[in-house]
This record gives C-alpha cells, structure tokens and sequence, in this order.
C-alpha cells in the first residue's frame, strides 16, 4: 500500500510508514521510521518547500515559495475519496482547501 499526502506543497510518499511529521531542525532530511511508523521531514529554520524540495529531491506541487511549520505530533496518511456521479475525487492535500465545484445541467440528448 502507497501512502501519499501534500504538504505545503510538497508531496510525501511512502510505502512503509503510515503516519507523518514535519518538524524543525538543524539540517534538512527525510527519514522512514520503521519501528514507529513515521515518515520524519526535518527542515532547517527559514526553509520553504522550494528549497526542501531542491535539496531532498521531494516532488513540489505547486509554487514551493511557502515556508515549512512544524506539526505538533506525527498524522496519519489518511485516503479520503468520494464519487460524484461515476467522478472518484480524491483528497491528497494535508492543508485546508477550499474547492469550489459547478455542476451544469447535463443536455436532453445523453
């Protein structure tokens, strides 16, 4: 099972852990922890995803140009899906979002 999640842009991957925490340190590092699960991204104080991404060769959605904020305790990947109408949505995103659907009147002749 693949665990994805965004976060601040960056996308975190892993196939072993099914939790993740980022938090501030000296150097910059993404680490899986096995033994507690944990995908571990430690970034270095001023560092935005731009520049974690450059450095550690994470993935970046986005911009990049937002700066990292430590997570209190370790997430779970969580995979949030729903249908709309045959539609698989998928939530991938860590960060609050607001996403805004237009639903249309669908023509007579389908």
């Amino acid at each position: 099972m693949r665990n994805e999640i965004i976060y601040k842009g960056l996308r975190l991957v892993s196939s072993k852990c099914g939790y993740f925490q980022v938090k501030q340190g000296k150097i910059n590092s993404i680490v899986e922890d096995t033994a507690t699960s944990t995908l571990i991204l430690t970034y270095s104080p001023g560092s935005s995803a731009k520049s974690l991404s450059m450095s550690l060769g994470i993935p970046l959605v986005g911009s990049g140009e937002i700066e990292m904020e430590s997570m209190p305790s370790p997430a779970k990947f969580r995979q949030t899906s729903i249908t709309l109408n045959g539609l698989k949505l998928e939530k991938l995103t860590y960060d609050p979002h607001v996403v805004n659907i237009v639903i249309v009147s669908d023509s007579e002749s389908r």
